[in-house]
């Protein structure tokens, strides 16, 4: 007998258990318990489960003969199997008192916790049920005492009246159950929903650096300003992309010279990532500029000479020196052609060169201080800076300046020529000289003197006839005239008569007979329209007759 109490249990919750998830109620109920499909679901299963213990009520009084036991035993396993479906939070299937009237079907959604219907698998233990005839095991069912409310099963007596109503809802349920079956194409909707939010990954962002990108030219001259040169890109297809909506442009280093940097930043829904471009900011060439000084010549002093010097752009603007060039003297010392050479500095580069000139100046005070038939001495002012002179003398049969004498100190200024002929013509002019470094630098020369030597002194003889007499003389070479000269005893000479060369006597009339006279004679030379003169001749006198 208690085998077959067994095997009918078993076979009781096998039922159940397939009607269970034949029909897909499980499913629906994990699903989304609070559908309507899950509510009638739920509603045709306490429908199964009350006919199913009708029948087991029907079997245990063929059994046992029918008596006070049979209601004791089906209430239990009902109430038992029932809270199956929520086996975890049995506690929640205290609702089961809202199974009395149908109208409580509504609180189904207490069967919620029927997500968790997927251990109804451990209702398996229900095998440990076939000891039936000891209760007992409905105690592991601890839920059990949530279902202390048995005590309202007592009046289950019309209950069963009451559920066969319910009854025909589960014909109702077959129709429902394939919906379950939708009901899994309505869970990967979640699924979609993933899909829909990265909507631009059907269209990834390109990378901008992969695009053609160009600027509008790559070498520049320095301005002062930024330099902005125009960024064109374009798609690999060569199609437009458009500033400010596909990309972004930002500039480096772009005012000093030197190297540039475009940066491009991929933008907007089409475009990501960054590309680089650079372009060349070129220094400006001073070739380009002009130089002025304030002076293009000096007259050398022994010290350095430095002109300040201007420098202009191609537009007119001066330009700062130590910002925008250094200058640098070169040859600025010694007489000759220097340069002051100007080099790029900042924003400029390459060099420039301005010459100037550095010259002796004459020397001035040049003039013969003394002479005499056979020397000349001549003097000339002091030449600062000056190392020496050389003293010049003109040769006629070279037709040409030769250094007759080299003073190397520049404080003596005066040299005396001697060994020359008399009443004769000599020129000189004086060229001073610098030694620097070993190199001699020559002045400019002074301007040359003419200077003769004085005639020679010649000799007189008299004659005397009535009331007149004739001096006689011997010629003197290169003289160009004579002055002759009479005088009274104890009085001065007078000249009394000026020949040419051409003529060696003189004769004085309307002289006092028995009167003496005193003659001399002296020759000259005509030097720039002066005379020069040699000494006079020895005086001699006569008696006139």
């Amino acid at each position: 007998m208690k085998k077959r109490v067994v095997i009918i249990v078993n076979v009781a919750v096998f039922l159940i258990m397939s009607v269970v998830f034949s029909a897909g109620k499980a499913g629906t109920v994990m699903a989304n318990p609070h559908t309507p499909k899950a509510e009638s679901g739920a509603r045709g299963l306490d429908d199964v489960i009350g006919a199913l213990g009708e029948v087991l009520e029907d079997v245990i009084d063929d059994l046992f003969g029918g008596g006070d036991k049979a209601p004791e035993v089906t209430p239990e396993p009902t109430a038992t199997v029932q809270p199956t479906e929520s086996v975890e939070p049995t506690e929640s299937v205290e609702p089961t008192e809202s199974v009395e009237p149908t109208e409580s079907v509504e609180p189904t959604e207490s069967v919620e916790p029927t997500e968790s219907v997927e251990p109804t698998e451990s209702v398996e233990p229900t095998e440990s049920v076939e000891p039936t005839e000891s209760v007992e095991p409905t105690e592991s069912v601890e839920p059990t005492e949530s279902v202390e409310p048995t005590e309202s099963v007592e009046p289950t007596t019309p209950e069963p009246t009451e559920e066969p109503t319910a009854t025909p809802e589960p014909t109702e349920e077959p129709t429902a159950t394939p919906e379950p079956t939708e009901e899994p194409t309505a869970t990967p909707e979640p699924t979609e929903e993933p899909t829909a939010t990265p909507e631009p990954t059907p269209v990834p962002k390109k990378d901008i650096a992969s695009q053609n990108i160009s600027l509008s030219g790559f070498s520049y001259s320095y301005m002062g300003v930024q330099i902005k040169p125009r960024v064109y890109v374009y798609g690999s297809d060569y199609s437009m992309i458009y500033e400010n909506i596909d990309y972004t442009v930002e500039y480096y280093s772009n005012i000093l010279p030197g190297t540039a940097t475009v940066k491009i930043t991929g933008i907007g829904e089409r475009y990501q990532g960054t590309a680089y471009r650079t372009f060349t900011i070129e220094k400006l060439a001073m070739s380009d500029c002009e130089i002025t000084l304030s002076n293009n010549s000096y007259y050398y002093t022994g010290v350095n000479k430095c002109p300040t010097v201007t420098v202009r752009d191609g537009y007119g603007d001066k330009l700062v020196a130590g910002r925008d060039y250094t200058v640098k003297y070169t040859n600025n010392y010694a007489p000759g052609t220097a340069y002051a050479v100007v080099t790029g500095t900042g924003v400029y580069e390459g060099s420039l060169s301005k010459s100037f000139k550095i010259i002796f100046y004459k020397v001035t005070g040049l003039k013969i201080t003394g002479r005499n038939t056979s020397a000349l001495k001549m003097t000339w002012s002091y030449y600062p800076g000056a190392t020496g002179y050389l003293v010049q003398k003109y040769y006629s049969s070279r037709k040409a300046y030769v250094n007759i004498k080299n003073i190397t100190s520049a404080r003596t200024c005066t040299y005396t020529n001697g060994s020359l002929t008399s009443a004769s013509a000599y020129y000189y002019r004086i060229k001073p000289y610098v030694v620097y470094n070993g190199k001699y630098y020559y002045g400019q020369e002074s301007a040359a003197v003419k200077a003769y030597t004085r005639p020679s002194t010649t000799k007189i003889s008299l004659y005397t006839g009535k009331k007149y007499a004739t001096v006689k003389w011997n010629k003197v070479s290169r003289a160009s005239g004579y002055e002759v000269f009479m005088a009274k005893p104890g009085s001065k000479y007078t000249k009394i008569a000026t020949v040419s060369n051409k003529t060696v006597k003189y004769t004085k009339k309307s002289l006092t007979s028995k009167k003496y006279y005193y003659f001399v004679v002296r020759p000259y030379v005509v030097e720039n329209g002066v005379k020069i003169y040699g000494s006079y001749s020895p005086a001699k006198y006569i008696k006139i007759k």
